[in-house]
This record gives structure tokens, C-alpha cells and sequence, in this order.
């Protein structure tokens, strides 16, 4: 989960946060293995409010996540930035529409700057419509309603 790609050209805040790690992580990187990153505007609109969580939670008493929304003062608007990866990695790609291939590639300001090529290894996941964020919200919910 991380990336900020298109026209703007800023640091990403989890790449920036530990710049060091990173930056070792995209050295060594596999080039022939796969990477889609999950950049924080395709979960941003997808607001899973924290009395939300906790009644989708009501099946169980003990749980860190709905213990954390009822101890702790955590009311960010929960939005959806890493469940996206988790779901892209499980689902695959039919849930998301994906950019053209391309090479991504750190700057130590924490940039993440992509170039288009056919034979690269990195993909990112575009934004989706409100009718496909009712449907990942959906989702999200039924996982953590089940048990």
C-alpha cells in the first residue's frame, strides 16, 4: 500500500515515514517479479465510519480493532487505504482497474515516480466510481461481520 501516481508529484507518506527501508525494499525488489501498488486515493472515498466497525463487530467482545474504537480516541474517518492491497492480493486483478505496465522508482524524498514500459514489473490501481466503492465497502463489512 503506497504510492501517489498521475500528474502529482509528492512524497507518499508510508514510503516517506521509514524512507531508509524503502528505498532498500525497491533496490532489491525482484525486476521479474510482479508489484501492484495500492496508492492511498483508491481507498480514500471509501469511509468506514468507527461506530460502524464496532456494530459490525458485535458478534465478539474481544477483538483489537473494535477494542481500539472503543478505548482509543482513533476517529481518522477509517478510511480504506490498506485493505486494498489484502484484497488485491487475494482477489486479483478483476476487482480493479489497473494502470499500464511500467517501472516505478523511489526518490529519496519518498516520490514515486512511474514510467511507462510493456515489459515492467509495476501496475497501480486507479480509483474507483462510487458504485464500485459501495461494493469494496460492502465487502470490507462482510469480512468483518463474519466469524
Amino acid at each position: 500500500m503506497g504510492g501517489v501516481f498521475g500528474e502529482a508529484v509528492e512524497p507518499d507518506y508510508n514510503f516517506k515515514a521509514a524512507i531508509d527501508f524503502s528505498l532498500k525494499f525497491f533496490e532489491l525488489w525482484p525486476k521479474d517479479v510482479d508489484i501492484v501498488f495500492s496508492p492511498g486515493e483508491v481507498g480514500d472515498p471509501l469511509d468506514y465510519r468507527p461506530e460502524t466497525v464496532i456494530a459490525d463487530m458485535n458478534w465478539t467482545d474481544l477483538h483489537p480493532i473494535k477494542w481500539t474504537y472503543q478505548f482509543l480516541n482513533c476517529d481518522t474517518g477509517q478510511k480504506m487505504w490498506d485493505p486494498q492491497a489484502v484484497i488485491h492480493a487475494v482477489e486479483g486483478d478483476d476487482l480493479y482497474k489497473l494502470s499500464e505496465r511500467g517501472w516505478v522508482t523511489l526518490t529519496p524524498n519518498g516520490e514515486t515516480i512511474f514510467t511507462a514500459d510493456p515489459n515492467g514489473n509495476a501496475r497501480y490501481q486507479y480509483p474507483g466510481d462510487p458504485v464500485w466503492c459501495d461494493l469494496v465497502l460492502k465487502y470490507i463489512r462482510t469480512m468483518a461481520i463474519q466469524h
